[in-house]
């Protein structure tokens, strides 16, 4: 058991969101989300890069809702991972990408993207 333990404890935040299996929401979960949506003009044509994504749900949940299609970046690959399988699940596969990486090598050309979300990364 202790053995599991210490593996948690050297785990990353977005390491250990995937690692249970949860979704990380920015905060204020939907109700951000829905304020994004009104007062940014998320819609269909939308092209959303989601900044340390971890699980995807803000891009998910905002695609979902309004259409588009989104890429997120984070630099864990287990959230990664998650993220990928999430969408696949719901169907997004088309419409969602997320890639293992560091956002400071962001992999689309200048001007690619409508929005940037991040929603509990600049602490």
């Amino acid at each position: 058991m202790s053995h599991e333990i210490e593996a948690i404890e050297k785990m990353s935040y977005p390491d250990f969101v995937a690692y249970l299996g949860q979704v990380n929401t920015p905060p204020g979960a939907k109700s951000t989300l829905q304020y994004w949506i009104q007062n940014a003009g998320i819609g269909e044509k939308s092209h959303l890069f989601d900044l340390a994504c971890t699980t995807g749900f803000s891009s998910r949940t905002i695609v979902t809702e309004r259409g588009g299609r989104a890429l997120g970046i984070d630099i864990s690959k287990p959230a990664i991972d998650v993220a990928n399988r999430t969408a696949a699940s719901v169907g997004l596969a088309e419409r969602l990408t997320y890639v293992h990486g560091d956002a400071c090598a962001i992999p689309a050309a200048d001007g690619a993207f409508t929005h940037i979300l991040g929603g509990c990364n600049f602490a």
